[in-house]
């Protein structure tokens, strides 16, 4: 009489085989799903590049082509306005007013080239641009920005500059606009090999889990932009907020890529 080894080994064996093949399928499924995760991290920081030098060309275009044109235009109203007569009242008061809206559309354009891409940013790093946003954001909503950003040197490296800024600026949006804070502080300091960014407010806060999962949230897209942002860099993102307590934004990335 065979015994219960013999009996069952084939049939054991075929399981163990088949249970090995599923193995091999799941190992390979999971290989392509982690190459086709870098591929669109990859996809993306180059899409959030490709951003950047588009908004830099746009900015500098209006200032070098609409923001002379304008000032030209100014200028040249000055100079007919000196020219008029003591009798031309009325036409001087009308080239006083053209003046005012060309000042007011100045001001205008220079705040969207500064949006758009802030000389700072360029020029003088990161820190140089927070402040002087800070600044300008102060004097467009009111809202109290007190900057604590350290000054890297070696300069950060290009895109983390830009989506560390870029991070901040929408944590302020999100203050002004949907928190109602008064007062916004921001922070950037070295951690080691890394980079931490914090920016609070005194804001009304919200429930961060209800915003993210729902489509409408308040705020649920410019938590996502800021959350792809670190992520593009291989950094985290974390977000601490409830009703009446405030926002907390902490980022955290690495001074340099893998493979950089």
């Amino acid at each position: 009489m065979p015994s219960a080894a013999a009996v069952h080994g084939p049939s054991a064996i075929a399981d163990v085989a088949r249970a090995f093949h599923e193995l091999v399928q799941k190992a390979s499924l999971i290989r392509e799903l982690e190459s086709s995760s870098r591929r669109l991290a990859a996809l993306s920081a180059r899409v959030t590049q490709a951003q950047e030098e588009d908004r830099a060309r746009i900015a500098r275009e209006l200032h070098d082509g609409l923001g002379q044109a304008l000032t030209a235009v100014k200028m040249d109203l000055s100079a007919a306005g000196r020219q008029l007569g003591p009798e031309a009242t009325a036409t001087r008061r009308r080239v006083v007013d053209a003046r005012k809206l060309i000042d007011e559309s100045l001001e205008e354009l220079r705040r969207l080239v500064f949006d758009l891409r802030p000389p700072a940013l360029d020029t003088l790093g990161l820190a140089a641009a927070l402040e002087a946003y800070g600044r300008e954001w102060q004097e467009r909503t009111g809202v109290t920005v007190t900057v604590e950003a350290e000054r890297f040197e070696p300069r950060l490296p290009f895109e983390v500059e830009t989506a560390l800024y870029r991070i901040c600026q929408e944590a302020l949006a999100n203050a002004a606009k949907h928190a109602q804070a008064s007062r916004a502080t921001i922070r950037v300091a070295r951690e080691e090999d890394r980079v931490g960014v914090v920016v609070e407010d005194d804001g009304v806060g919200f429930d961060v889990a209800a915003s993210t999962e729902s489509e409408n949230g308040p705020v649920g897209v410019g938590l996502l932009s800021m959350e792809r942002r670190a992520a593009d860099l291989g950094g985290v993102f974390h977000i601490e907020s409830a009703p009446g307590r405030g926002t907390t934004v902490r980022v955290s990335v690495p001074l340099h890529r893998e493979g950089q």
